[in-house]
Order: structure tokens, then C-alpha cells, then sequence
């Protein structure tokens, strides 16, 4: 082989070699391109969503501030409810980088039917494309009620037994008329009436007045504890049956679940609800009771929150508890205050202790109530039918639930926010 070859074959290798590492640079600086094109890509797309995730964001705190905004309007205005069509949003107001405005719903369509509704509050918050909504519950927050004026207020008719006296520090009162149905009953105290008085009345008669007493709108009175409550199957309450036994916030007989307010919705579907001789400190709540719904024999019961209802029933109720008894642990083999459910803050192990038989706190019953035996009740009482009273009946008036109404009993153009209603809506 002569040198010339040799070289040549050098030179050969060498460009070769030359080319191989170009063609490696080369595609080496594709890569390097491909991967640059794709972060910068990945880092557009990330900034779009962290944008996005922003806008959002913003979005979410101006539907909040929607809500405060649609409060603080609401309240100026005085007369929102002509004011405000409902599902019609308010003119949105510019803020930061977006728009904020509200929109008011009523369950029945109609803001301007009914006082006493309630009313969802939808704040709108909007950046960009990002829509957020915010959804409270409202409820009338001003004056009780009326009707929470009396002891006993009844928005059909009052009717007493000759047996059926009652006795009150305070007024009873009706939108129909207070009538006696045989026998000479009295009313101890003041009496009141949209109709006739036809009975004896020691203080003051008043009759056929007018306007009639304020009621609670049987369609949204419930609302409020029913979205609070713990659900009692009446499937768990050996028959129908509530006995010997005590309901608290921290102790529900018929589940694992408890309640920190004490409010407890049993929904009868119809058949009879018996309570008796049972310590109960908390808010039942009666649903589709049946016909033969009652409470008998010795009872002690209070709400768990001071200015809640004791007792709401949708239907008709009979009382023939034993206001003269006392609720006895010795006699029912119960210890009434364990220690999940102290009594005034005391309790302990024994079955030696009696308790005052006593209804306290505010009653709610939609439909009829008779009063068939001896009864104490503490707070008042406010009935959608009928109240009739065949035996003798003790009111104690207790003005904290004019004063300081609970959910659904109060009324007017200030609203106030349910607590634990907050919740994101898609909009």
C-alpha cells in the first residue's frame, strides 16, 4: 500500500468521524430544541391555569363579598321585598379585576307574599372567564312575631271544657273566637281575641280586634332545624314509643349520631308518636305525625339552646301529661341524669332523684292541640288549628322568645344569615 493510500484512508476516516459527531451535535441541539419548545409550552400552560386558579380565586372572594354587599342593600332599601324580583340578578359592580352583584330566591317565587320567608342569597363573583357563586340561607332576624306576645296563642279558636280553666301571668289569645263548650271555664289572666270572648275572663277581655296575631308560615317554620337536625328513623323507636329514657346533645337513644344543638326530627310518616315519662333537653322536631300523636304521663323537657323551640309538630297533638306528678327515677328504675347528660350541670350515678313535671320553652304545632289532662307549661305555646282544653291548663309566660326569636318565628325586612348555610352553588 503506498503512503498516498494511506492517507487517503486516514482522511476518509477522519471526515467520517467528522460527520458522525455533526450529525450527533445536530440532533442533539433537536432535542435540546424539542425540549426547550416543550417547557416553555408547559410553563405557557402553567401559567394560563395558575391564572386561571387566580382568576378563580378572586372570583370566589368577590361572590363573598357579593353576599355582604346583597345584605348591606337589602337592609338600606327597607322594602327589598318589592324592591328585589326574585332569580333577577342586581346590577354588577366593578371591583378589582372583575364583578361582583347578587341574586335573591324565594322557595315560592314570590319575595313579596310572605314576611315571614325565608330566602336564599346567592353572592355572584366573576374574573374573566372564572364564575363563582356563594349561597347563604336568610331568615328574618327583626321582631318576634306577634303571637309570641300571648301564652297561648291559637289562630282558629280557643275552646274550653268546663273543666278546662286556664290560669297565665300573661295573655291567651286566638284569631277565631275563645268560646266555652259547656260549663262555666275561666281564663286567670287576659284574653284576647280577633272573634267573641263567651267565657269568663279575670283581666282584661279584649275581642273582636283586629289586625290578627302574627303566625309562623307553616311552609318554612321547619326549615331551619330540619337543616340542622339529626334524622331519627321511627323504624328505631320501639313502638312508637319514646320512654324512660333521656335526650340531650349528647345523647341520642336511636343512633350514634348526636346533636350539639339537641335537635332531634323524627318523621312519623303518619303513624302515632307516644312520649312519656322520658327527661328530654333539646328541640324535637315532629314530622307527618299521626292523628294519636301524644305526650302522657310525667314528663320533664326543655330546649338545649335557651331561646329554641321545645317542641315543633306538623300535625295534630294531645297532651295528657301529669302536671301534678313528678317524674320519678326511683319509680322508673332510669337514672335521668347520667353522666352524658347532666341535669343543671349536676350529675351522678344513683336512681333517687325526682324532676318537676314541667314542659319549658316555645311549642309550634301546625295543626289542632287538645289538652285532655292537667298541664304546667313554661314559655308559650302558638297552634295553626284549633286549641282545645278539657282540663286545667297552667301558663307561664317567658318573654325571651319575643325578645330574642328563635329561626322562623321572627318577622320584617331585616335578614339574617342561618348559620352553617355557606356553600359553593354552580351558577
Amino acid at each position: 500500500m503506498t503512503r498516498s493510500s494511506k492517507n487517503q484512508r486516514i482522511a476518509n476516516r477522519v471526515a467520517s468521524r467528522r460527520g458522525s459527531i455533526y450529525l450527533a451535535v445536530l440532533g442533539v441541539a433537536m432535542v435540546v430544541s424539542i425540549i426547550g419548545m416543550a417547557s416553555m409550552s408547559i410553563a405557557r400552560l402553567q401559567l394560563r391555569s395558575t391564572r386561571n386558579l387566580q382568576d378563580l380565586e378572586e372570583a370566589r372572594l368577590l361572590s363573598q363579598s357579593g353576599v355582604d354587599f346583597g345584605l348591606s342593600n337589602m337592609q338600606s332599601l327597607g322594602d327589598w321585598r318589592t324592591d328585589r324580583t326574585h332569580a333577577v340578578e342586581f346590577a354588577p359592580l366593578a371591583l378589582g379585576n372583575g364583578t361582583m352583584t347578587y341574586v335573591l330566591l324565594d322557595d315560592d317565587g314570590d319575595l313579596e307574599d310572605d314576611p315571614t320567608d325565608t330566602v336564599h342569597l346567592r353572592g355572584i363573583g366573576r374574573v374573566g372567564d372564572a364564575v363563582f357563586a356563594t349561597s347563604v340561607l336568610l331568615e328574618p332576624g327583626g321582631e318576634g312575631l306577634t303571637s309570641l306576645e300571648s301564652s297561648l296563642h291559637s289562630d282558629e279558636g280557643l275552646d274550653q271544657d268546663q273543666d278546662g280553666s286556664i290560669t297565665t301571668n300573661q295573655t291567651v289569645s286566638t284569631n277565631g273566637d275563645i268560646e266555652k263548650t259547656n260549663g262555666n271555664p275561666t281564663i286567670t289572666g287576659d284574653a284576647w281575641a280577633a272573634g267573641d270572648i263567651d267565657l269568663g275572663v279575670s283581666g282584661t277581655a279584649l275581642a273582636n280586634q283586629t289586625p290578627g296575631k302574627e303566625m309562623p308560615a307553616e311552609a318554612t317554620v321547619f326549615d331551619y332545624y330540619l337543616s340542622k337536625g339529626t334524622r331519627v328513623n321511627i323504624g328505631s323507636i320501639p313502638l312508637q314509643t319514646i320512654s324512660d329514657l333521656v335526650m340531650s346533645p349528647t345523647n341520642n337513644p336511636y343512633g350514634t349520631e348526636t346533636n350539639p344543638l339537641g335537635i332531634y326530627v323524627i318523621d312519623c310518616q303518619e303513624s302515632d308518636l307516644l312520649i312519656q315519662d322520658a327527661r328530654i333537653h333539646g328541640t324535637l322536631v315532629i314530622l307527618n305525625a299521626g292523628s294519636g300523636t301524644r305526650i302522657d304521663k310525667d314528663i320533664h323537657w326543655e330546649p338545649a339552646v335557651a331561646n329554641y323551640p321545645a317542641l315543633m309538630v306538623q300535625g295534630n297533638l294531645e297532651m295528657r301529661w301529669h302536671a301534678e306528678h313528678l317524674l320519678s327515677e326511683n319509680l322508673r328504675g332510669v337514672n335521668f341524669n347520667p353522666a352524658h347528660s347532666p341535669y343543671q350541670g349536676v350529675s351522678d350515678s344513683d336512681m333517687t332523684d325526682e324532676y318537676t313535671a314541667v314542659i319549658k320553652g316555645l311549642i309550634y304545632i301546625s295543626g289542632d292541640l287538645a289538652i285532655t289532662y292537667t298541664c304546667n307549661l313554661e314559655g308559650m305555646v302558638l297552634v295553626g288549628g284549633t286549641a282545645e282544653v278539657t282540663k286545667g291548663l297552667t301558663l307561664t309566660y317567658d318573654s325571651k322568645f319575643l325578645n330574642y326569636p328563635p329561626p322562623g318565628f321572627a318577622k320584617g325586612a331585616v335578614m339574617q344569615i342561618v348559620p352553617g348555610t355557606w356553600t359553593r352553588v354552580s351558577y
